[in-house]
């Protein structure tokens, strides 16, 4: 039987690994077709994202920073900083539409800075979008897409690009309820190496499902996101009346209108069909506009007594990676159906000469 809990929001379930596959993949699908049933477009509530490990779910911009950045001010600086070098760096070689198109249409408000992103997301750029997915199968794919091994390789990577207040952070950790011995001792980095590898990589990978609706609805309303429209507007309404003369004319930093406020959470549905990607991976994204992680988020409505989720987190073990590699194939859920360009057709030869290898093993 699977083992679940609720706390905060949040539901995790943990469906039995030694059973045979055929029941194991019924377990799954059951779970899967009791949360979609009770919506009549459960498309509309549930967007899915798959984890190769039990990270938070950080988009990648806010995991390069995480640990590093003092305030939410700096972070927009920094953000504001990373969306002008990408425009230059992207201008020219996207052709449909053109970076200089969409920035224009950015500009007259025909469509938001969340567009960029959403085109920069399909090419690995850093963005604060984090990609979901409205099928739980598309998620269970890339959950298990990536072997651990290059997981770890990328893990080992990350860790020597550190800032040292991370780094003693994670230390710190690791000591607590021990002797302090020497600083960054050889033994402590390899306790830090082996205590993070316990947490990042498990014996699981993740399919995290979120009601993002409702989130969002929660966000919007929360009473001190309406606090804080309320005192913008008064804000807005003092800058209006001391530059009504020179309005849309900004000469310096202080002349320019101050930021709306926006909720903890939103999510971004793009409509635009000029990205195959997008299209056939059934895609969605969120955004939490200060860098917080989507737990963090929920958190912050659902006590921790409370028996209702919004967000759950189905642990599936990773020994069973092939099986559910080979049923989402046969469901057409694989590179060729959810990247259909050479990027896809490229990852999946690979993928088929890694199983033919793993068939010529005793």
């Amino acid at each position: 039987m699977a083992e679940e809990k609720t706390e905060h929001g949040i539901r995790t379930v943990e469906l039995d690994q030694t059973r045979p596959w055929e029941e194991f993949w019924n377990e799954f699908y059951g779970l899967i077709c009791t949360i979609m049933s009770g919506y009549e477009k459960p498309e509309d509530h549930i967007c899915w994202r798959g984890q190769p490990d039990g990270r938070p779910l950080l988009s990648l911009f806010d995991r390069m920073l995480e640990g590093q950045i003092p305030d939410a001010r700096e972070r927009r600086r920094i953000l504001a900083d990373h969306e002008r070098s990408s425009s230059y760096a992207f201008r020219g070689i996207l052709q449909n539409p053109t970076i200089r198109e969409l920035k224009q249409a950015i500009r007259e408000n025909h469509m938001n800075e969340n567009h960029f992103w959403a085109i920069g997301r399909h090419y690995d750029l850093a963005t604060p979008l984090l990609d979901w997915t409205l099928s739980p199968f598309v998620g269970a794919f890339f959950a298990f897409e990536q072997e651990r091994a290059a997981a770890e390789t990328r893990f080992e990577e990350e860790l020597e690009n550190w800032s040292e207040e991370r780094l003693e952070q994670e230390l710190e950790k690791c000591r607590r309820g021990k002797s302090a011995g020497p600083a960054r001792s050889e033994a402590d980095m390899a306790t830090l190496r082996e205590d993070l590898k316990r947490r990042l990589f498990p014996d699981h990978r993740f399919l995290c499902g979120l009601k993002y609706k409702e989130l969002a609805d929660k966000a919007g309303n929360d009473s001190r996101h309406r606090k804080e429209l309320l005192q913008f507007d008064r804000t807005f309404a003092q800058w209006k009346r001391a530059h009504d003369a020179r309005w849309n004319v900004y000469h310096r930093e202080e002349d320019k209108p101050p930021a709306a406020p926006v909720p903890c959470f939103q999510y971004f549905d793009p409509l635009s069909s000029e990205h195959k990607r997008l299209l056939n991976q059934i895609g969605v994204f969120t955004i939490t506009p200060d860098g917080r992680s989507i737990e963090k988020c929920v958190e912050t409505f659902y006590p921790k007594d409370d028996a209702s989720w919004i967000l759950i987190r189905i642990a599936l073990p990773t020994a069973r990676r092939e099986e559910f590699l080979k049923q989402l194939h046969w469901m057409n859920i694989n590179h060729l159906s959810l990247f259909p360009d050479l990027l896809g057709a490229s990852k999946h030869s690979n993928r088929e000469l890694e199983q033919a290898l793993a068939r010529r093993q005793p």
